[in-house]
């Protein structure tokens, strides 16, 4: 007897793919997005609606991401433990 979810290959499959294509967009994107945050000043941001607070905490979470993003492609080392959740968990919304 299975308790629980079962998978077939065949879904598996889609998942390992699914989660892994989240992965290297969700990378891509927060490259973009890093380079756009860098090309922006804070005061656009602030001028769009955006706290100096907010604007500070969205664009530490993205040089976070970037970084990330570096190790992930083999571009760059980790020299020390690093909690890459510590700002851009502030950007998840309430409940997750």
């Amino acid at each position: 007897m299975s308790i629980g979810l079962t998978f077939t290959k065949s879904e598996l499959d889609q998942k390992i793919g699914h989660v892994s294509l989240v992965f290297k967009h969700g990378f891509e994107d927060a490259v973009t997005l890093k380079a756009y945050f860098d090309s922006t000043t804070d005061q656009i941001l602030i001028d769009m609606g955006y706290t100096a607070g907010e604007v500070a905490t969205i664009k530490t979470a993205f040089t976070d991401l970037n970084q990330l993003s570096g190790i992930w492609l083999g571009n760059a080392n980790l020299a020390a433990a690093k909690n890459f959740t510590q700002f851009v968990s502030r950007l998840w919304g309430t409940g997750l």
